[in-house]
C-alpha cells in the first residue's frame, strides 16, 4: 500500500518538476539494528528524490538517554545519506548536532519538546491539556548543551560559571546575574532556537559528515564536564538537563568506529 502511494506522489510530483521525497520513520518498537536495516532496505528500494526522516524515542523522557536507541538514530541517517539523496532529519531539536554528524542535508528544529522527537501522540486527538502555566523560562545554554532555569539556578552559581553558561543571542538581554529580572517566556524559545542555528549552521556547511561527527562529539564532552562543575557547585540542574549528553557522545564515538566505512563512502560522493 505505502508502495503504491509513494509511487503515485512520485508520479505527481515528476509532472509537475518537483522532488518527492519518501517519509521514513522508525517507531519506538524497532529495537535492534538488523529490524532498523530490514526496513531501511525496503524504504531505500523506492525511486525517491530524498529522504524524511524521524525516530520514535521513549516518550517518558525529555530527550533521549539511551546509547542503543541513539545510535540507531543515527546510523539510519547514515544509511540513507549514502544513497546519494538529501535526507532531512524531522522533530531533531537539540539532537541537530547529531543528525549532520550523520550526513544530514537539514534538520528540522522546534522549541515546543514535543518536536524534539516523533511522537504518536501528535496524532491523536487532543485532551485540552496541557501546556507550560507559569514555569519560569529555560535559558538554552550551547556550552551546557541543555538547559537551564531562569533565574531560579542560574543566580545560584558563582560568576565565574554564570560567564560560562551564558553565551547570548539577540533575545536574551533581558537575562541578568545579578538581579532576577523578567524574561519573556517566548524570547527564550527564540533563544534557544537561534543557539541550535547558530552552532549547526557550520556543521550543515561541511561537506565531511565524520568531521562534524568529531565536532559534536567533542562539544559534548565539553558540556558533560560543565555539568559536572554544576554539580559540584552544589546545583542539580532540572530537567535532566546532564542526563543526555554522555550518552550521544558515546553513541557518536560509536559512529565513527563502526560506521567507518559508511563515512568513507559518503565522503567519496562529495559529501551529504
Amino acid at each position: 500500500m505505502n508502495a503504491r502511494l509513494f509511487a503515485a506522489a512520485k508520479a505527481a510530483g515528476d509532472s509537475l518538476g518537483i522532488p518527492t521525497y519518501a517519509t521514513v520513520v522508525m517507531g519506538g518498537s524497532i529495537t535492534t539494528a538488523q529490524v532498523a536495516q530490514s526496513i531501511l532496505s525496503q524504504a531505500t528500494a523506492l525511486n525517491a528524490d530524498g529522504w524524511y526522516y524521524a525516530v520514535e524515542f521513549d516518550s517518558a523522557e525529555r530527550l533521549p538517554t539511551d546509547v542503543e536507541a541513539v545510535f540507531r538514530y543515527c546510523s539510519a541517517g547514515l544509511t540513507l545519506a549514502c544513497t546519494g539523496k538529501p535526507v532531512l532529519h524531522a522533530y531533531a531539536g537539540p539532537l541537530a548536532g547529531l543528525a549532520f554528524g550523520s550526513g544530514a542535508r537539514a534538520a528540522a528544529i522546534g522549541f515546543w519538546q514535543n518536536l524534539w522527537g516523533f511522537t504518536r501522540s501528535r496524532f491523536q486527538p487532543s485532551t485540552g491539556q496541557g501546556g507550560g502555566g507559569d514555569a519560569p523560562p529555560r535559558f538554552f545554554s550551547t556550552p551546557l548543551w541543555g538547559t537551564i532555569v531562569y533565574p531560579d539556578e542560574l543566580l545560584q552559581l558563582p560568576p565565574a560559571l554564570q560567564n560560562t553558561i551564558l553565551l547570548h543571542s539577540p533575545y536574551s538581554g533581558a537575562v541578568s546575574t545579578v538581579t532576577a529580572t523578567a524574561w519573556q517566556k517566548w524570547d527564550s524559545y527564540r533563544h534557544m532556537v537561534h543557539q541550535i542555528i547558530m552552532y549547526v549552521s557550520p556543521l550543515a556547511a561541511s561537506a565531511d559528515a565524520r568531521q562534524a561527527m568529531q565536532t559534536v562529539i567533542s562539544d559534548l564532552a565539553s558540556a558533560n564536564a560543565l555539568h559536572s562543575q554544576v554539580h559540584t557547585a552544589g546545583l542539580i540542574l532540572r530537567d535532566g538537563s546532564n542526563s543526555y549528553q554522555p550518552s550521544w557522545a558515546s553513541a557518536g564515538t560509536r559512529m565513527l568506529a563502526d560506521m567507518l566505512g559508511d563515512y568513507q563512502w559518503l565522503q567519496l560522493q562529495g559529501g551529504p
